[in-house]
């Protein structure tokens, strides 16, 4: 399982590499695609808890918001923001008795949840050296995880948070608040980056990392699934690959734009 859960890895680490180098529509395609799978996994767990989402909503919701973010970039996040929260919310005012309050709630969280927060690896490619702003959310991801999960293993005795995900420890979560620093290190023989902003990025990064895995812990502690998905052998789906991604790239692209780039 240990091979088959690194060769896996290293394959869609590489893709995505490519992508992340050409940029453009070949990248947009690759968050649009990501964004899809996605929505459907989201889809069907919560599905499985025997809620109803509107699935047509929220797939087309999630392929758009990224679109929208491409093309316009953050001028119009808040109306996108805005729009999404409010159309959901029509499907039980006027199709009562199919769609309820709650299912709304659940679809307009998941076009936030999957949509919106993959979009902000296209603001990350669309920063000035945006290849190396999303290689910075890409290696705080992989190396907090890859630490935490063998730091966890080996050292981990108290519970970080049992009663939502029971295998993680906080043991781990410091193997990954060391690892996300770890990996600025090496990309900044690259890339230099000072040293106070490698450890507040690396810690910020580690953070929004433990966040997300929680987060996506507790959808698939609710809805009672063990996995999103079974895209990537080893790793389960896409939200199981990315969950830890799509809050470490927000918290990567505002920390840039408040004391980097601008």
């Amino acid at each position: 399982m240990l091979v088959q859960r690194f060769v896996s890895g290293l394959l869609a680490a590489i893709a995505a590499g490519v992508f992340v180098w050409l940029g453009g529509l070949p990248f947009l395609a690759l968050i649009v695609f990501a964004a899809a799978i996605g929505a459907g996994e989201y889809d069907r767990m919560f599905v499985h808890k025997g809620h109803q989402p509107v699935s047509g909503l929220l797939y087309v919701g999630t392929v758009a918001v990224p679109l929208l973010v491409y093309w316009f970039g953050t001028e119009h996040l808040g109306v996108i923001a805005t729009a999404v929260v409010i159309v959901p919310m029509l499907y039980p005012l006027f199709r009562y008795g199919e769609y309820s309050v709650i299912d709304a709630m659940i679809t307009a969280y998941g076009i936030l949840y999957v949509g919106l927060l993959f979009s902000f690896l296209l603001l990350l490619r669309n920063l000035p050296g945006g290849i190396w702003c999303v290689a910075l959310a890409l290696v705080i991801t992989w190396a907090c995880d890859i630490t935490a999960y063998f730091i966890g293993i080996n050292f981990g005795k108290r519970k970080l948070c049992p009663q939502i995900s029971p295998n993680k420890t906080v043991a781990g979560a410091w193997g990954g608040l060391a690892g996300s620093i770890a990996g600025l290190a090496a990309v900044s023989l690259v890339s230099p980056l000072p040293v106070p902003h490698l450890l507040a990025l690396g810690s910020l990064g580690a953070l929004a990392a433990e966040v997300g895995d929680l987060v996506e812990s507790a959808i698939k502690r609710y809805t009672g699934v063990k996995d999103s998905g079974r895209l990537l052998p080893g790793h389960g789906g896409v939200l199981d690959r990315c969950d830890s991604l799509l809050f470490v790239a927000p918290a990567v692209y505002y920390y840039l734009l408040a004391f980097i780039i601008n």
